[in-house]
């Protein structure tokens, strides 16, 4: 006589257990991978958000500190090697690090006051700091390293980083600011532009055709002039823009 044990679960039963059985596992496996995908998508979006502080060289450019002025001096008709070294060590922090791009040059774009006031308003950030390169016909090397760029003003402008100093063939000497209370730093007008400026004198002077110029002693800087003669003759005249969204 056949009969069918009641403690015994049907063959259609049998499956059905096993089919939820299967599914819970797949659905926990699935619940698994969501988690840890949710978890590396966190761990993605942390590090695109996270900023870090950056060294930002010249596109190409070596990570050396040196081989990267060393290009720069070569790109330069008027920064030797070991005046572009030590120029750099004097840069304050803000414009350290930053890529160099090379804004305007008598050589390239001719001898015009207008021409390069427009470059630097066109070309740089109004906060990008200038460095200013002369050579004149005796081959002294001078110039500044400017907090910004010279805009057209009845006023001064600039901030207390802003320095003037003298090269080759000479050692490299840096005159930074005084501390002097008038703090004239920058000046731009049609006809002329200063650096420095104390009692009628100029650290720098030059003309509106960037060919003539003039320095003197300056008590914004407590700087000699940097030239043997205080007047002299342009030879080249470069400006250099430093600054990350140059990139």
């Amino acid at each position: 006589m056949q009969y069918q044990s009641h403690c015994m679960p049907s063959l259609n039963l049998l499956e059905k257990l096993v089919h939820s059985f299967q599914s819970r596992k797949s659905w926990s496996v699935k619940t698994a991978q969501k988690k840890q995908l949710k978890k590396a998508e966190e761990k993605v979006i942390k590090s695109e958000t996270t900023t870090e502080p950056k060294v930002l060289w010249q596109i190409g450019a070596p990570d050396d500190e040196d081989d990267f002025l060393q290009q720069v001096a070569k790109e330069s008709l008027i920064l030797r090697g070991d005046d572009a070294i030590a120029l750099s060590a004097q840069l304050p922090p803000r414009a350290t690090g930053f890529p160099w791009k090379l804004v305007y040059s008598t050589h390239t774009h001719g001898t015009s006051l207008s021409t390069l006031i427009r470059k630097l308003t066109k070309e740089t950030a109004p906060s990008s700091p200038i460095i200013l390169l002369i050579e004149d016909l005796e081959g002294h090397v001078f110039g500044s390293y400017m907090s910004c760029a010279w805009k057209i003003s009845d006023h001064f402008h600039g901030d207390s980083s802003t320095f003037v100093f003298k090269g080759g063939p000479e050692e490299f000497t840096s005159f930074k600011w005084s501390g002097h209370k008038h703090a004239y730093f920058l000046q731009a007008k049609e006809d002329f532009v200063t650096i420095g400026a104390s009692n009628g004198k100029y650290a720098l002077w030059l003309d509106n055709c960037l060919d003539k110029g003039r320095t003197e002693e300056c008590k914004t800087f407590g700087s000699t002039p940097l030239t043997p003669n205080k007047d002299f003759s342009v030879k080249y005249l470069e400006c250099w823009a430093l600054d990350d969204l140059l990139l």
